[in-house]
C-alpha cells in the first residue's frame, strides 16, 4: 500500500477510491485503544495460546443455554443440504461451507428490528436496537473492552474544510469502512481478532443492509407515483381545494438503486442483453480466481496471521488485481482489440473470491485460433520449469462455480457505457411527488430522454437533422444526458463523423426500456422507437405516408411490423361452427388477455355476429318477432359481457386490448367496480340470513358472533377458520385473488418478498376495498405468504393506517392438512417456507375451528365417517411410510383403483355427474 489519506492517514492501493476510508475526511473516529494485558499478548503472540484462546474460551453456547429458556422468539429452522436446491436458486450457493468462516443467514424481513436481548443486574430482559450506541460493545466486550460507544443514528459528518460538525449523519457504512481500515503509525487491534473480527464484520455488514432498507422504507412512505397525465388531471379537477395526494397513485418501495434488489438486478441483466443485441455473442469467458498467496497479500499480513484471518485484505487486493487483468485484456490488447467487456465478482463459501469476465474482441476468434489463447496442457518442465510449477500448483483443481448473476455478495464492471431509455406513452412519464411538491410536479411535465428526443429532432440545426437519422436507442453513441438540464448535448469526444463536422460518436449504448405486451399502446410504441428514425413528435410516430393513425398499433401494422391473425382467426372460426354465443365470448375474452392479437378489432368486427346471437334470440322471442336483425344495442351489450369477462381474468378492460369501449350507464363509466359491488338485493340477502342463522350449529354460531362483534366494533382483526375436511360451502359471488389484488408479481419468491399489490388508491378497486368491512379469502392454504403480505402493505397504504390489514378484517378459510402453496420444481422446504404460517403476520391470526363434519352427521352414513376419519389420519401423518418406497399405503376401500388414464377419465366424470 503506497498511498495514505491525507485525512485520515488510511493506507490505500494506488487506484482505490478516495473517499473509501473517511468519506474524505467526512468521518472522524478516534483509535480503539490497545486492550489490556494479558489480552494484548494474546492477540499480538504466536503461540498456541494465541491461536487457541478465543476457542477455549468461548462461553457463548453456556449463555445461549442459559437465557433461551427465557426468550419469545419466532421458531426457526435452518437447513443446508447440498441435494435440495431451493427454486430458481444456484446449486452452488447451498453447498456447506468447507473452510471454516463466519456466515449471517438473514431470515425474514430484514428490515423488521433483530430480537437481541440483554440481562440486567436485576435479573430482567430487556430489547434493545442493533443501532443502540451500546450494541457493539455489549456483542463485542473482547473487542470493546472499554464499553464505549460505537454506532449510532446521531454521530454527525466533519467537515474538513470549516472544521465544524454539519447537521449530516455518518451513515453506518461509511463509519464500519472507517473502523476497518489499516492507518499510518497506528497499530488496529480489532484487524487482529481472527473468527471474532470475522463475525464482526459480517455482523455489521448486515446491519448496513438493514439500514439501507429501513431508510427507503421509512422515506417511501412519503413518496408516491403516478403518470404525468392523471397527476395533472387529479389537480386539475380539484375544484374544493381538499386535495389529498396520499390518495393518488402508488406507493414506491425499493428501487432499482438498491444494489441486489430485484429491479437492480433485472437492469444488470438488460445491460448485458444490450451488448449481445449490438454486438452478439461474447468471444471469451475468463475466470479470474484469487490466490491467498499473493506476495501483495502475505506481506500485509500481521505477525501469525494467514490470509483467511484477513478477508478486508484479500478482497482489497483481488479488487486491484481485477482491475489490472481488465486494463491487459482493453488496454493491452493481449486478446486483441476489444469492442465491450463485463465482469461479476463471486464470493463462495470456499473463503475466495473469483471473477467472470466476458468480452466481446472486435475481430472474432476462428477455430484455428483458440490454442494461441486457450492451453489445456501442463507445460513441459525442461522447456518452462516456472510455468510448469505455476499450472501444477494452481491449475489443477475442480470446477470453481457457474455464472452466477444473483450472488448476493457480486459487484459488476462492464465497459462500454448502456444508457436507459424510457418509453412512455403522451403525458404518461412517471412522476414521483410528496405532500410538499404535488402541486409544483402537477403543472410541471417532467422532460425525459424520449421527449427530449423528440425535440432534439425539432432542431433546424446540424446536430437535430443528424438526429433526424438516427432511432432512439442510437441516440447515446452520439448525444449525451444532461441530468442536470435534462437534454441531450451533442458529444465532445470520440471518432469524429466522416462527413458531418461537430459528430463525434462514442461506444455507449442505449438501452430502451422492455415493455410487456400486456401494455399494449406501450408496447407498439416502443416498436415504432425501434424501427422509425428521427421521430418528432407522439404524432408522427403514429403517422404513416401521410395519415395519422388513432393508435400505435395501428401504425405498426400499416408499417407491417406486425403478425397477422390468421391462427385466432381460424380457432373462432372453428368454435363458430360448434359452440354456444356464450363459450364462444369466453374464448374470444381469452384470446385477448392472454394472446394479444393484433387486429383484435377485426375479429371482433368478423365474429360479433356469432357472440351476439343469443341475445338477438332473446329479443326476438320477447318481442315474438323474427323480423329484428342485430342492432348496435346488441352488439354493445355483448361487448360488456366480453367486457366484463376480461375484467375478471385480467382486472382490465377492453380498450387496453385495442378493442372498443362499451357504452355503459354513466354510474357504471364512473366505478364499475363499485357499481358491480352495490348490485346486490339487499333485501334479498337480509332473508337468506334470517332463515340460515337459526340452522347453525352451537360452534357455528360462536364463530358467527366473534366475526359479527368484530366487524360491528369496527375494531379490524385476522381470522383463520379452520374446518374439517369434506365440507362443502356456497358463495353468491366470488373474486380471484390474483387479478383482484393484482398480486401475480407480489408471489413471486425471489423477486419481490417487500411488493404491494399493484393498485391505485384512486382506482374503482381501490373504492370497493376502502368500503370493505371484511375480506374473505377461501383456500388461504395455497396461497403464498408474500400475497398476504403484500395486501396487508397495501391495505394500509389504501385506508391511510398503520393497522393490520389497513383496520379490515380478513378471514381466512382452510386448512393445512390439505394443499399447500403450488410451486414448480419447488422442494418441500420451498413449500412450507412459503405458508402463512412462516409468515410475521401469523404471530397475529387468532383461529377458529369448525371440528363436526356437517356432511358426515347429515348422512348418518358410517363409511362417510370412517372415510373421514381416514382423510383425517393422513392429514395429520398418522399412517407410516413405506421403507422401500417412502410412501403411504391406502386401505382398500378408501380409494377406486384404475388401470389407466382413460378409465380414471370416466371415473371421474361418472362422479361428478353425480355430483351435479
Amino acid at each position: 500500500m503506497d498511498k495514505v489519506c491525507q485525512y485520515c492517514h488510511a493506507l490505500k492501493f494506488r487506484n482505490e477510491a478516495a473517499g473509501m476510508c473517511c468519506a474524505s475526511g467526512k468521518v472522524v473516529l478516534s483509535p480503539l485503544p490497545a486492550p489490556p494485558e494479558p489480552l494484548l499478548s494474546l492477540l499480538t503472540g504466536n503461540s498456541d495460546d494465541s491461536k487457541l484462546f478465543l476457542q477455549d474460551h468461548n462461553q457463548l453456547i453456556q449463555l445461549i443455554k442459559r437465557v433461551s429458556p427465557r426468550l419469545q422468539n419466532d421458531n426457526y429452522q435452518i437447513v443446508i443440504k447440498a441435494d435440495k436446491v431451493p427454486l430458481g436458486e444456484h446449486a452452488g450457493r447451498f453447498n456447506a461451507p468447507t473452510v471454516d468462516e463466519v456466515a449471517v443467514i438473514m431470515v425474514g424481513d430484514p428490515v423488521d428490528k433483530r430480537s437481541i436481548k440483554i440481562t440486567r443486574r436485576d435479573n430482567t430482559i430487556s430489547t434493545i436496537s442493533d443501532l443502540h450506541r451500546s450494541y457493539d460493545a455489549l456483542q463485542y466486550p473482547l473487542i470493546f473492552w472499554q464499553g464505549q460507544d460505537e454506532y449510532h443514528l446521531n454521530i454527525k459528518q466533519y467537515d474538513p474544510n470549516t472544521g465544524d460538525y454539519r447537521n449530516n449523519k455518518v451513515s453506518s457504512m461509511n463509519y464500519y469502512a472507517h473502523r476497518i481500515m489499516v492507518r499510518q503509525h497506528q497499530d488496529n487491534y480489532i484487524l487482529r481478532y481472527r473468527q471474532l473480527f470475522h463475525q464482526y464484520i459480517v455482523d455489521m455488514y448486515a446491519k448496513v443492509e438493514s439500514e439501507r432498507l429501513r431508510f427507503l422504507r421509512f422515506n417511501q412512505a412519503k413518496l408516491r407515483s403516478e403518470e404525468y397525465i392523471h397527476l395533472r388531471d387529479a389537480v386539475a379537477g380539484n375544484i374544493d381545494g381538499n386535495l389529498n395526494p396520499n390518495d393518488i397513485g402508488n406507493a414506491f418501495i425499493l428501487p432499482s438503486s438498491y444494489i441486489g434488489s430485484p429491479r437492480n438486478m433485472q437492469e444488470y441483466m438488460q445491460d448485458a442483453m444490450t451488448y449481445v443485441r449490438h454486438y452478439g455473442r461474447p468471444d471469451l469467458f475468463i475466470t479470474f480466481t484469487c490466490n491467498p498467496n499473493w506476495e501483495e497479500i502475505q506481506t500485509l499480513l500481521l505477525p501469525g496471521q494467514q490470509a483467511i484471518h484477513r478477508h478486508d485484505l484479500t478482497a482489497r487486493v483481488f479488487k486491484q488485481k481485477l482491475k489490472s487483468l481488465i486494463d491487459f485484456i482493453v488496454k493491452y490488447s493481449i486478446f486483441g482489440i476489444t469492442r465491450c467487456w463485463l465482469y461479476t465478482i463471486e464470493w463462495q463459501k470456499r473463503g475466495l473470491p473469483h471473477a467472470h469476465i466476458l468480452v466481446w474482441l472486435k475481430d472474432r476468434i476462428r477455430p484455428e485460433e483458440i490454442d494461441q489463447i486457450i492451453s489445456a496442457e501442463i507445460p513441459d518442465p525442461l522447456i518452462d520449469q516456472e510455468l510448469f510449477d505455476i499450472v501444477t500448483k494452481h491449475m489443477i483443481h475442480g470446477p470453481c462455480g457457474a455464472f452466477n448473476m444473483t450472488s448476493p455478495c457480486m459487484e459488476n464492471g462492464k465497459y462500454p457505457a448502456v444508457k436507459h431509455l424510457a418509453i412512455h406513452l403522451e403525458n404518461g412519464q412517471r412522476v414521483y411527488f410528496t405532500e410538499e411538491n404535488v402541486l409544483q410536479r402537477a403543472f410541471e411535465a417532467p422532460k425525459t430522454t424520449l421527449t427530449e428526443f423528440f425535440t432534439l429532432c425539432q432542431k433546424p440545426d446540424v446536430f437535430g437533422q443528424f438526429a433526424k437519422t438516427l432511432v432512439y436507442g442510437d441516440v447515446p453513441r452520439y448525444f449525451t444526458w444532461n441530468k442536470s438540464s435534462k437534454k441531450w448535448e451533442p458529444r465532445k469526444q470520440g471518432k469524429p463523423h466522416p462527413s458531418i463536422t461537430g459528430i463525434f460518436k462514442a461506444k455507449t449504448l442505449g438501452r430502451l426500456y422492455t415493455v410487456h405486451p400486456k401494455q399494449r399502446e406501450c408496447f407498439y410504441l416502443r416498436l415504432l422507437l425501434v424501427n422509425v428514425p428521427g421521430p418528432t413528435s407522439f404524432e408522427f410516430l403514429r403517422t404513416v405516408n401521410g395519415r395519422v393513425f388513432n393508435t400505435y398499433q395501428d401504425a405498426c401494422r400499416e408499417l407491417q411490423l406486425l403478425e397477422d391473425d390468421n391462427h385466432w382467426d381460424l380457432t373462432l372460426a372453428d368454435a363458430a361452427l360448434t359452440s354456444t354465443p356464450n363459450n364462444i365470448r369466453q374464448l374470444f375474452a381469452i384470446i385477448l388477455t392472454t394472446c394479444y392479437p393484433s387486429q383484435a378489432q377485426t375479429l371482433w368486427e368478423k365474429y360479433k355476429n356469432c357472440m351476439t346471437e343469443d341475445i338477438l334470440h332473446r329479443i326476438r322471442e320477447t318481442n315474438q318477432s323474427q323480423n329484428i336483425d342485430y342492432t348496435p344495442e346488441m352488439y354493445n351489450e355483448a361487448l360488456v359481457l366480453i367486457e366484463d369477462l376480461c375484467v375478471l381474468i385480467s382486472n382490465l378492460p377492453l380498450n387496453h386490448y385495442g378493442m372498443p369501449s362499451p357504452n355503459r350507464p354513466a354510474t357504471d363509466l364512473v366505478n364499475t367496480d363499485l357499481q358491480r359491488e352495490n348490485q346486490y338485493d339487499h333485501g334479498s340477502l337480509a332473508t337468506i340470513i334470517m332463515n340460515s342463522e337459526p340452522l347453525l350449529t352451537a360452534e357455528q354460531k360462536i364463530i358467527y358472533d366473534r366475526i359479527m362483534l368484530a366487524v360491528a366494533a369496527e375494531q379490524g382483526g385476522f381470522f383463520l377458520g379452520c374446518t374439517r375436511w369434506n365440507r362443502h360451502c356456497g358463495y353468491f359471488t366470488g373474486w380471484w385473488a390474483n387479478s383482484t389484488f393484482n398480486i401475480q408479481a407480489a408471489i413471486d419468491v425471489h423477486n419481490k418478498p417487500d411488493a404491494m399489490c399493484n393498485i391505485k388508491k384512486n382506482s374503482g378497486i381501490a373504492a370497493v376495498l376502502r368500503k370493505s368491512s371484511i375480506i374473505i379469502w377461501d383456500e388461504c392454504t395455497m396461497a403464498h405468504k408474500y400475497s398476504l403480505e403484500a395486501l396487508n402493505r397495501t391495505m394500509q397504504d389504501l385506508n391511510s393506517i398503520n393497522k393490520l390489514f389497513g383496520g379490515a378484517i380478513l378471514l381466512l378459510s382452510g386448512d393445512f392438512r390439505q394443499t399447500l402453496p403450488v410451486i414448480p420444481r419447488s422442494t418441500f422446504a420451498d413449500q412450507i417456507n412459503a405458508c402463512l404460517k412462516q409468515s410475521f403476520l401469523w404471530r397475529s391470526v387468532e383461529t377458529l375451528r369448525l371440528a363436526i363434519n356437517m356432511r358426515v352427521q347429515l348422512q348418518n352414513d358410517p363409511s362417510a365417517q370412517i372415510f373421514s376419519e381416514q382423510l383425517l389420519h393422513i392429514g395429520n401423518g398418522k399412517i407410516e411410510l413405506q421403507l422401500n418406497t417412502q410412501c403411504i399405503k391406502l386401505p382398500d376401500n378408501f380409494c377406486t383403483v384404475v388401470q389407466d388414464k382413460n378409465e380414471l377419465i370416466q371415473s371421474i366424470f361418472r362422479i361428478y355427474r353425480i355430483i351435479i
